[in-house]
């Protein structure tokens, strides 16, 4: 916790008085959307400077570092030569982009999950799927060209999976596959209703858009694998 080298505390009524609460408030409402970049610093010196107004700290970084980024490349001798910045200030500061590093690095790991096999997906099922899917709730699961997944989407019913909303939902990351995944109540019976129809046309629909359906899977809650129904040749890929 740093006192700073210039030590300004708010005056009862003065124009910094609820300021925090305010910042603090809009975060919780919309993150840092609308945010400036002074209001961001500012945002984030509160919790090295508990008790100081920053905002005049947080616009000496910006005029010192240029932006936000510039701030946090910065290293702790260079931040400690702004005024109100000491050495605990610029060690929390310069654990940020440490920070942003380690969590970019775990969701690669998390995302970076290939499904190329019925074994794929229940790997994928019960190892990272945070939520299984209930009975009846269907998974769009969006792939780069090597089938590692980059996108998943969760629908309650078939019905509720559109053509439109197909092409949106690849087309926003760019996915070169689409793998689609049901829960039924045993994935040995017949398909449900219905499925078999309108499998093909989906899936000729998405082959236009260059975004084939790779397969259609059934998953059940009774310990069976999951079945493939390109793999049984009920759903040719176009």
């Amino acid at each position: 916790m740093d006192k700073g080298d210039t030590p300004k505390k708010p005056r009862p009524g003065g124009v910094h008085a609820g300021h925090r609460s305010r910042m603090r408030h809009r975060f919780l409402v919309s993150g840092l959307d609308g945010f400036q970049d002074h209001e961001v610093l500012e945002f984030l010196l509160y919790y090295s400077i508990p008790r100081r107004d920053v905002n005049e700290t947080a616009h000496l970084l910006l005029d010192r570092f240029g932006s936000v980024q510039g701030v946090l490349d910065a290293t702790e001798k260079e931040l400690c030569q702004v005024p109100g910045v000491g050495p605990c200030t610029a060690h929390f500061l310069n654990i940020i982009p440490e920070l942003m590093t380690q969590m970019a690095r775990q969701t690669q790991r998390v995302e970076s999950f290939r499904l190329e096999t019925p074994q794929d997906v229940e790997n994928y099922l019960s190892n990272r799927l945070r939520i299984p899917l209930a009975p009846g709730q269907l998974l769009l699961v969006l792939t780069d060209r090597v089938f590692t997944v980059l996108a998943t989407h969760r629908y309650d019913r078939f019905d509720q999976l559109t053509l439109l909303e197909l092409v949106d939902r690849t087309t926003s990351v760019e996915a070169n596959f689409c793998v689609l995944i049901e829960h039924v109540d045993d994935v040995t019976g017949p398909p449900p209703p219905g499925r078999l129809e309108a499998l093909p046309g989906i899936s000729k629909h998405l082959a236009a858009q260059l975004t084939p359906l790779w397969d259609y899977l059934t998953v059940d809650d009774l310990g069976h694998p999951p079945r493939s129904y390109t793999r049984r040749g009920l759903l040719l890929p176009y």
